[in-house]
């Protein structure tokens, strides 16, 4: 992450999916701890998987880390886990 925000131009960090891989915002706020610029966004934010509040509460923690550079895909998507 520190080579991303040193290199030229806006940079992205999006983790994987929650299902799959580890927290995605405890990710995200580790991101925002050594980087200065890159921004900060999720895939797709599932309110089935996540109750909206607890998604709300998470996203603005990150955004408090990283002011102005964070985004919050949210929508449906897929309900499944996948095999």
């Amino acid at each position: 992450m520190r080579r991303a925000n040193r290199s030229a131009g806006t940079r992205r960090s999006q983790p994987d999916s929650q299902l799959r891989r580890r927290d995605t915002y405890v990710l995200m706020a580790r991101a925002a701890r050594v980087t200065e610029r890159i921004v900060l966004a999720t895939l797709l934010a599932n309110p089935v998987n996540r109750h909206p509040s607890v998604t709300a509460s998470s996203i603005a923690t990150v955004d408090e880390l990283a002011p102005g550079r964070t985004l919050l895909g949210w929508g449906v998507g897929r309900h499944r886990r996948p095999n």
